[in-house]
This record gives structure tokens, C-alpha cells and sequence, in this order.
């Protein structure tokens, strides 16, 4: 018998299991596929909250500060947050204002926060030029923009060297507000403020009183252990130049009440000629947008004719004609003359409803 080489017998075996496989259609290079290989925007968990970024689903600031840490850039998302602010200058954080006050308007400030004033916490977004976003939602010329709930669409990327938003195309404003919920929230229909439950030093811009100021902060608590009030004082080494200090009451819920009365105490010393004091109601906690209407049968301390440190009453001034939830608001203002200013007080603040 003649022998089979070995190689040969080798051969046979590894070529019946090639034959044997099946058939392999691998395409062709430029063969086209049914796979939809299209990039989606990411989706995002910030403390269990997955947003997608799209207009049902927009991103909050800190999913889109995520974002700007993992993914560097997204083109076309949607972000919603409260607008708390703008940038002055070139320079972030140092240059976040957070308030309408001389405001630029080629940018905004967003926040997951109505009262945010962490700038690590903020989104700046980019007004882009010529453009009718720049022209609706800048606070230069739409000061009442401030804390509005809006979402926005945009590029998630750098800007102002920190994650932020450029080539804003669109925006929506939420159907509620809730600053709005909030004024109805903490809105009262009674109030007897003498600031006895405040420690002296205090500033007030604290338990749902408000401050606000052109130039700094001065509104404080004043008095001793037997007598507490609110003081505020301008202490300027310049010399002509403007101040305006505002004390802002809790919100006011006109709407709840048929006969609403206000009264309060004011006093002042040490006049420098130049100061005042004035109240009025307001439709917001910002003053400087809104329009303003004066108690003009409020008697208020006067320095021109009255006596230093004498405690005048105000008389009880009618609400009745007004509507809504308001604020009162106490409004000291003037020109610095080089030294301290007129010091004014304002003690025992009254809210009652003469039904």
C-alpha cells in the first residue's frame, strides 16, 4: 500500500473546515448601512434630575456646567435657569453684578437660583450682536427681566474662560414665575415691625426684608437694649456723589385685604443739608425698575423744618387704592458732602385691615 504523505493529510482536514463555514458578507468600504450613526446631545444626571438638553427636557445651569467639564462644547442645547445678573468688563467672576443696575447688554447671567450671588453657580450666556435676543433680553434696556424663569438655546462652550453659552437662537419665558409663588408664598396681610427681635448691628436684609442700593448697603439695625430701630447713614469721603439706600417691607397682600392702613415713625439727626427720606409702594423687590408711587399723605421726618431726634408719626395712610401684592419702600437718598450724612430712622411699622 502506497503511503500518504503527512502534509498531505493535513491539508485534506484544514481544507474540508474551511469549506464547511458559512458565508461571511462583509461590506464593502463605501457601502452605505442602515445605522443610525447620527451623535445625540448628552444626556445628563445631576442629583438624580437626566435632562437631554432638548426644548421639553432643557438642561439646568449645573447639568450644563457638567457638560462644559466632561464634553467641552454642545452645539444647540437648551438651558433654563433665572437671569440673576450680567458681567461688567472682560473679566469673570470678578466682574459678576447681580443686579439691573447700570447693566451692559451683551450678556446675561443664569442661575438654578432666583436670588443666586455665587458666580461659581452662574452660567454666562452670550447676547449675541445685532440680534433681536440681544435687543429683548438684555437688562440695559430690560431692566424687568431680572429673575425671570426663561430657557434659551445655545452652545454649551467657554466663554468669559468658564463653561457658558454663545449663539443664543431662541428662548422661551416659563408660563409661571416663581418669584411670583414666592410673593404669594410669603405675602402677609398684617405687620407691627419695632425691630426689637433683631440684634443691634443687624443688616436687614434678612427674615423676608429687603435692602437694595445704589453705591453700597447701609440699612441697619440701630438703638439699645430698651429701644431698637432701622438707621442707615452716608458715610462718603468723596464729595458729590450720588446715594440711594432702599428699605423694602415683606410683600403686601392688598388682594386679601378690604381696608388696608399703614403707619410707621421717623426721625432723624445730624443733618447735612443734602439727604431725604421718602416712602413708596412697589410692585417688586427691585426698585429701580419699577415705577414708583409716593405716599403723598405720609408725614415723614423733615429735616428743614423739623426738631433732630424727635420721633414723628406718619399717620395712618390709606391702601385701599392700590391692588396685587406691593411692598412698601423707604428710600433715603442724596449727595455725599465729604463727611457723614443725615442720619434717618424709621421704627414701628404698622400694617392693619380696618374691616
Amino acid at each position: 500500500m502506497k503511503r500518504v504523505p503527512l502534509y498531505l493529510i493535513i491539508y485534506i482536514l484544514l481544507f474540508g473546515e474551511l469549506c464547511s463555514c458559512e458565508r461571511l458578507d462583509i461590506p464593502l468600504p463605501d457601502e452605505e448601512t442602515e445605522e443610525d450613526v447620527t451623535p445625540s446631545l448628552p444626556e445628563q444626571d445631576v442629583n438624580n434630575d437626566v435632562r437631554d438638553g432638548s426644548r421639553e427636557s432643557p438642561y439646568t445651569v449645573a447639568h450644563a456646567q457638567a457638560i462644559g467639564d466632561e464634553y467641552f462644547e454642545v452645539e444647540d442645547a437648551w438651558i433654563e435657569g433665572y437671569i440673576v445678573g450680567w458681567i461688567s468688563g472682560s473679566h469673570y467672576p470678578n466682574g459678576a453684578r447681580f443686579s439691573a443696575q447700570s447693566a451692559g447688554n451683551t450678556n446675561l447671567l443664569l442661575a438654578d437660583s432666583i436670588y443666586e450671588n455665587d458666580p461659581a453657580h452662574c452660567l454666562p450666556v452670550q447676547l449675541p450682536s445685532n440680534s433681536q435676543i440681544r435687543q429683548q433680553l438684555n437688562l440695559k434696556d430690560n431692566p424687568q427681566n431680572l429673575r425671570r424663569h426663561i430657557k434659551l438655546k445655545g452652545d454649551i462652550t467657554g466663554y468669559f474662560n468658564t463653561t457658558g453659552v454663545k449663539n443664543t437662537s431662541v428662548y422661551e419665558w416659563f408660563g409661571s414665575s416663581a418669584m411670583e409663588d414666592e410673593k404669594i408664598a410669603l405675602s402677609v396681610t398684617e405687620l407691627y415691625e419695632d425691630f426689637s427681635s433683631f440684634a443691634l448691628g443687624d443688616s436687614l436684609n434678612q427674615n423676608n426684608w429687603n435692602i437694595a442700593a445704589f453705591y453700597k448697603y447701609n440699612w441697619k439695625v440701630g438703638g439699645n437694649s430698651l429701644e431698637r430701630y432701622a438707621t442707615v447713614c452716608h458715610t462718603d469721603t468723596f464729595s458729590n456723589r450720588p446715594f440711594e439706600y432702599w428699605l423694602i417691607t415683606p410683600p403686601i397682600n392688598l388682594g386679601r385685604m378690604k381696608n388696608p392702613y399703614i403707619s410707621f415713625a421717623t426721625s432723624y439727626a445730624n443733618w447735612d443739608g443734602m439727604s431725604q427720606l421718602e416712602a413708596f409702594i412697589l410692585s417688586g423687590k427691585n426698585p429701580y425698575v419699577i415705577h414708583l408711587l409716593p405716599y403723598v399723605d405720609a408725614i415723614m421726618a423733615n429735616p428743614e423744618t423739623g426738631q433732630e431726634n424727635q420721633w414723628v408719626k406718619s399717620g395712618e395712610v390709606s391702601l385701599s387704592s392700590y391692588s396685587g401684592i406691593s411692598y412698601i419702600g423707604f428710600r433715603y437718598k442724596g449727595i455725599s458732602s465729604g463727611r457723614d450724612g443725615t442720619t434717618f430712622r424709621i421704627d414701628d411699622i404698622r400694617l392693619i385691615d380696618k374691616d
